[in-house]
């Protein structure tokens, strides 16, 4: 499923920016539930080096079923600007931990 950002997921965005911080600066604050709105909950998650990290997300749908994203810090500018991306869901109920695949799909889902 795909997600066009909404005003609420632009807001966090631009709070994102606000920090002025590296990924770096992101992985030292660390908190997966750094965000909370009405639809997202979400946060910074560094690997092991504090040198690469993605926000990690849930989004709530107006049903309230949830769905998962990933996006890196650089994603961030893309999504505030004018032609912004869609943002891939991923179905917690059939994403496959071993191939980090959806069930069904081809191709491993992460950060676009």
């Amino acid at each position: 499923m795909e997600l066009r950002p909404t005003s609420e997921f632009l807001g966090i965005c631009q709070e994102i920016v606000a920090q002025h911080w590296s990924p770096s600066e992101w992985a030292a604050h660390e908190a997966g539930d750094w965000f909370q709105t009405e639809h997202f909950e979400g946060g910074f998650e560094a690997d092991e080096t504090y040198e690469n990290g993605e926000f990690n997300f849930s989004f709530h749908d107006e049903s309230g079923k949830e769905w998962w994203f990933t996006f890196s810090l650089k994603d961030v500018s893309r999504f505030l600007s004018d032609n912004s991306p869609s943002i891939t869901l991923i179905d917690p109920e059939t994403f496959d931990m071993d191939t980090l695949k959806n069930n069904g799909d081809s191709q491993p889902k992460h950060a676009r």
